[in-house]
Order: C-alpha cells, then structure tokens, then sequence
C-alpha cells in the first residue's frame, strides 16, 4: 500500500476474506392494519370497542416487522374485527332508541296522553 492508501479487505477480522451476502427473501406486503377504521369507530360508534380495536391496529406493524408475520396478521383481523363490532353496536343501539322513543311515544299519546303530547306537536 503507497500512500497511507487503505485497504479495507486486509483489515478484516478473517484476514481479508469477504463472506458471502445473507440472501434476501422476498416478503409480501403487510396486513392492512384498518388504522382509520379504528379511529372512526373510536371517535364516532363505541368507544371502548373502539379503543381495542385501535390497540390492534397499532401492533399489526410492529409484528410485522419484526418478523412474525402471523402474529401480524392475526392482529390486523382482530382489529378489523373489533372495529366492526364497534359500528355494528353503534347501529343497533340507535335503532333500539328509535324504536323505544317511537314505542314510548305512541303509548303515551294513546293511554291518553294527548293533552300532553297535542301542545308539543303543535310548536
């Protein structure tokens, strides 16, 4: 060597031996994590269901890169699992308060309520 010049492969701990590159794998995609699902259905449907699903959502990317691939998976479908039992209790109990406040309200004007009721519609 001329120069200071330096020699990278004589400074190797093997003595200058270059090992072969590891061989990459080719991996899929990542699970879709349903991140804005969860957070829709946390600030709009349930929030508790909501909040579980979100804690799901936030794991799919972390499994995944670290490498456990099913783990990865199987938190992505929990999360969207969640997510939509967080929409679908959101729909039924605004159906189950429609149909009480409808019930309730024809009830009343029909056990003769109506001396209450006639003045409000009248507004």
């Amino acid at each position: 060597m001329e120069n200071g010049e330096y020699n990278r492969d004589s400074n190797c701990a093997n003595g200058g031996e270059q090992y072969a590159q590891r061989p990459q794998f080719q991996r899929t995609p990542p699970p879709e994590n349903h991140l804005a699902l969860a957070i829709l259905t946390t600030f709009f449907c349930c929030l508790p269901l909501g909040i579980v699903s979100l804690v799901y959502s936030a794991k799919v990317n972390n499994l995944w890169a670290m490498g456990f691939e099913d783990a990865a998976k199987a938190a992505a479908r929990k999360a969207k699992n969640w997510a939509l039992a967080a929409m679908w209790s959101a729909v039924i109990s605004v159906v189950l308060y429609v149909l009480v406040v409808f019930v309730l309200g024809y009830s009343a004007y029909s056990l003769g309520g109506s001396e209450v009721i006639n003045p409000l519609l009248n507004l």
